[in-house]
């Protein structure tokens, strides 16, 4: 469920952020358009990527949170929580 959730934000922020680029106003060949059409794609992408490392982190955080819970009651750690940490 964690993972769902984390997957169908990005998907949307994905979608949302397509749908910007694609909708910028302002596309008639001149070269000063151009340049700020660039600025503009540009500050989308970094928007996107912003968003994405966000989502991914909670994401990460939630599954380690569920994971140590798991731990404290079997009170042991699955060799996938070892491998996580150490990436990490």
């Amino acid at each position: 469920m964690i993972v769902g959730e984390g997957l169908k934000k990005l998907r949307r922020n994905g979608k949302e952020k397509k749908a910007m680029m694609k909708y910028l106003p302002g596309e008639d060949g001149n070269n000063s358009s151009n340049k700020r059409l660039v600025e503009a794609r540009a500050e989308i992408l970094r928007e996107w990527k912003t968003e994405f490392g966000r989502t991914l982190a909670v994401t990460l955080r939630r599954i380690d949170k569920l994971n140590s819970e798991a731990s404290r009651k079997t009170g042991t750690c699955p060799a996938s929580c070892q491998a996580i940490r150490e990436c990490v």
